[in-house]
């Protein structure tokens, strides 16, 4: 992305389920206002772009603006409105990717307790934080659909928009892929299981390149110690 959301590495469960006061509703909008795949539906998109507008979070040209600051009014509440989007993006992300530390070191700690991965056996701590990393996997696909129509709707009603509003934008809507993905997995009613899966496969794939790094090691100290004897061999 445009910019880097830094790391939290220590958020208590209560953290893990605050909202940010910023452009999503404080209470999630429910399934009505949701299509199929779980996204927004465009009608919910809209009713929240307009409250933004109302309040004054998203800035609208305005008679007075442009007779009076212009363009220099229009891009100091873009810049405070950008901040706001990076603030509460980060917000979420934080505790997004904390909540995935979570789901990882439990699934670890029953792997290695040779715990049988099944749904049925999914420890109540592996549960809560699936649970926890649902929600705000939902909570960053709202800020980048949000993000997005503000984006377009400034676009469509202004001459002016700020690059880095923008580019942010598309930055969001790429990660927006790997958190579909994501939240295909966490999901699913076999989540721990498919998360142990990949974990075991991901140790292998290292054993694997590990084991390939020590062949070639091997190979070039046998070339090191030919070119010892060719060298040695020449200079008598």
């Amino acid at each position: 992305m445009s910019f880097t959301c830094p790391k939290q590495t220590s958020i208590t469960d209560s953290e893990l389920q605050q909202t940010f006061p910023g452009l999503l509703p404080a209470t999630p909008n429910g399934d009505s206002d949701r299509d199929s795949t779980g996204l927004l539906t465009p009608n919910a998109v809209q009713a929240i772009i307009a409250s933004l507008k109302g309040s004054g979070v998203i800035p609208t040209p305005s008679t007075k603006d442009i007779k009076s600051q212009g363009d220099a009014s229009r891009t100091s509440k873009q810049t405070m409105l950008l901040n706001t989007i990076k603030m509460e993006y980060c917000f979420y992300d934080s505790r997004y990717k904390y909540a995935l530390e979570k789901i990882f070191s439990e699934v670890q700690h029953g792997y290695l307790n040779n715990t049988p991965s099944t749904s049925a056996n999914t420890s109540a701590n592996t549960k809560k934080y699936i649970a926890l990393a649902q929600a705000l996997n939902r909570r960053l696909n709202d800020l980048i659909q949000i993000v997005n129509a503000i984006t377009e709707d400034m676009m469509t009603t202004s001459t002016s928009i700020d690059t880095e509003m923008t580019n942010m934008s598309q930055s969001m809507q790429d990660q927006k892929k790997k958190l579909d993905q994501q939240n295909k997995t966490i999901s699913s009613n076999e989540a721990a299981m498919k998360i142990r899966k990949e974990m075991v496969k991901y140790s292998e794939e290292k054993a694997q390149h590990t084991d390939n790094l020590l062949k070639l090691y091997s190979f070039l100290n046998v070339v090191a110690l030919g070119l010892l004897v060719y060298i040695y061999k020449a200079a008598n």
